[in-house]
């Protein structure tokens, strides 16, 4: 929708899952610029924050990290 038209040069998708009785949805945002996949990342977090929304970022960095825990 508008989100890819404002970032034509982005790359999103959307995941559905059900873990553990809880239906969820990962969205994941894909491309080379640096800068434009931080703005079109941040423009998706703003509008689950204001469908009320509280969204949890998960980068290729993070998702590796030994600190974090898996659900």
């Amino acid at each position: 929708g508008a989100l890819q038209e404002q970032f034509p040069e982005i790359q999103m998708g959307s995941y559905p899952h059900y873990r553990a009785g809880v239906l969820g949805l990962s969205l994941v945002t894909r491309g080379s610029d640096e800068a434009r996949l931080e703005e079109a990342t941040q423009k998706i977090v703003e509008l689950i924050q204001e469908l009320g929304g509280t969204p949890r970022l998960l980068s290729i960095e993070t998702a590796n990290s030994p600190s974090l825990s898996a659900e």
